[in-house]
């Protein structure tokens, strides 16, 4: 529905609005055409084949490779740059026939043709810089978390002990204990104890800060 919206509103700039993690296809069925887009660090993947009567796509190669048309031959191109050590081309798969949607790039497809747009780059923010940089630091990752939040009825974290998982659900369980909101809700995998990669002591470490 939020996708749905967002398009009606903006059109074909609508994933410049847009944050978080996300790759999605629409139909404008009154233009005739199918808008697809990727978020803007390529997190959630987007995969497509091409051809004069036909557009497919799908979040993985797999299913692609059993369409009538669509071969494995595999990429040359891919394969060569990447014994060469070249920088890799986020357009190219392992498959001649098959291409990956960019990051933060938008697909308009039509009876005429198939447009690539890049609706985003990064650039420095126009907003002044706190002047101390753990301070702005940690006001961008609380608005990040708060906007992950919202909207939603139950919001669980995944733990695994480290410092990005353990700051996020300490910033989640801070701000849910702001708006009285019950505890935040974890889980974790753990290894037996004893293993150098047991993490348990970290796990607890936060689970304790949020009692």
């Amino acid at each position: 529905v939020l996708l749905i919206r967002a398009y009606l509103r903006w059109g074909e700039a609508s994933p410049a609005h847009l944050q978080g993690d996300f790759a999605f296809a629409i139909w404008d069925a009154e233009r005739q055409l199918l808008f697809c887009a990727r978020d803007h660090f390529g997190v959630k993947p987007f995969y497509y084949h091409a051809a004069d009567r036909r557009f497919a796509f799908a979040s993985e190669i797999g299913p692609m490779l059993g369409l009538d048309g669509v071969g494995a031959r595999i990429s040359e191109h891919r394969i060569s740059g990447f014994l060469a050590g070249l920088p890799d081309d986020p357009q190219s798969t392992p498959y001649s026939d098959i291409f990956s949607l960019p990051a933060r790039h938008s697909l308009t497809v039509t009876a005429q043709q198939v447009v690539l747009r890049r609706y985003w780059q990064i650039e420095p923010s126009a907003r002044p810089p706190r002047s101390d940089a753990a301070e702005e630091f940690a006001h961008l990752l609380s608005k990040s978390v708060r906007n992950r939040m919202r909207g939603r009825q139950a919001v669980g974290a995944m733990l695994s002990g480290g410092l990005d998982s353990s700051s996020i659900a300490c910033v989640a369980g801070l701000q849910n204990a702001a708006e009285r909101k019950p505890r935040l809700p974890t889980f974790s995998l753990v290894f037996e104890k004893g293993s150098s990669m047991d993490e348990r002591v970290f796990i607890d470490a936060v689970l304790d800060q949020q009692k």
